[in-house]
């Protein structure tokens, strides 16, 4: 009897200890790749119900799917986690987790979950990282208490491809058809060229979002306004129109009237310049990584020297920082 006394006063000791911790729950797991998350001895009432939120296989949208996973002793986040890794029941959508993916541990600090993978996260381009982030992002903030996601790969803190950090990142609103949402104004980056055709450079603008008008189309009429800065020149040649636009599996189509390059002021410099201001305008969107030109809505092989037959990705190199 003595012996279960001083054993119940033990477990109530560290009961206390943990209770009085800032971090409400943690986990370390070397094996969360695929499969159906442990379910001890599989109780309905150790479920709870969530929305998992996986990229459509033509990656247009992020879709929520209503999943049932393991809620006992805290282990919603990583049940959540394994369930991504696992990927969709839904035969029109796809997991976002690379092949190998593991989950190695997690956390709370405050509202912030840090989640941290093997280094099989890193193996995706830009655009599936991007709708990684925003699937895990997502699905993690739908849970009570989370309010951001820091993302860790093997300990080290996800950073993008200018080198910055990610940070702690909050949840990114969908629309109705799984699109990110904008708010009523938003701050969009617009690139025009020095004065020495050597860089583009960046001016902020804020603009008004409106229901029967694409962000796209926004930074083509902010394009089209020339720079606010001295020094900086215009990037769209005069009489220049849009005549469609349309982004898809992250490349952003601009079809353009046949001032943009009748009205150009020419010389391959210039030409770069131009190409260079646009496309950086674009990729400033978290959905674009290429542009593809069209001229009257046919691809035109060369600008005047410059090519123009397939998608132009953003060359860091010519912005100035």
């Amino acid at each position: 009897m003595r012996k279960i006394l001083v054993l119940a006063t033990v477990f109530l000791m560290v009961m206390l200890f943990l209770s009085g911790c800032n971090i409400p729950w943690s986990l370390e797991n070397g094996d969360s790749e695929g499969g159906q998350p442990n379910n001890g001895n599989g109780e309905e009432d150790n479920k709870t119900e969530v929305s998992l939120y996986f990229p459509s296989k033509d990656n247009s949208r992020i879709v929520g799917e209503k999943r049932k996973v393991i809620a006992k002793d805290d282990a919603i986040v990583k049940s959540c986690i394994e369930a991504l890794i696992q990927g969709p029941e839904n035969e029109e959508l796809r997991k976002a987790f690379p092949d190998g993916t593991k989950l190695l541990s997690a956390n709370m600090v405050g509202d912030v979950a840090i989640v941290n993978f093997s280094k099989e996260y890193e193996n995706t381009d830009e655009l599936d990282e991007l709708l990684l982030r925003v699937s895990l992002v997502n699905t993690l903030t739908e849970i009570e208490g989370i309010e951001k996601v820091r993302i860790m790969v093997v300990g080290q803190e996800l950073t993008g491809a200018d080198g910055q950090l990610f940070g702690d990142m909050a949840r990114i609103p969908l629309d109705s058809e799984g699109k990110p949402k904008m708010n009523d104004e938003t701050t969009v980056v617009i690139y025009f060229s020095d004065a020495y055709s050597e860089k583009v450079a960046a001016e902020e603008r804020i603009v008004e979002i409106t229901q029967d008008k694409r962000i796209e189309e926004i930074i083509f009429e902010e394009l089209k306004k020339g720079p606010e800065t001295e020094g900086l020149d215009p990037a769209i040649p005069e009489g220049t129109t849009l005549l469609s636009v349309d982004t898809e599996n992250g490349v952003c189509t601009l079809n353009l009237s046949k001032e943009f390059v009748d009205n150009h002021i020419g010389g391959s410099m210039a030409e770069m310049m131009t190409l260079n201001s646009i496309v950086a305008s674009y990729t400033e969107l978290p959905n674009i990584d290429s542009v593809q030109f069209l001229i009257e809505g046919e691809v035109r092989e060369v600008f005047i020297h410059s090519a123009l037959d397939s998608p132009i990705k953003r060359e860091e190199e010519s912005i100035k920082k």
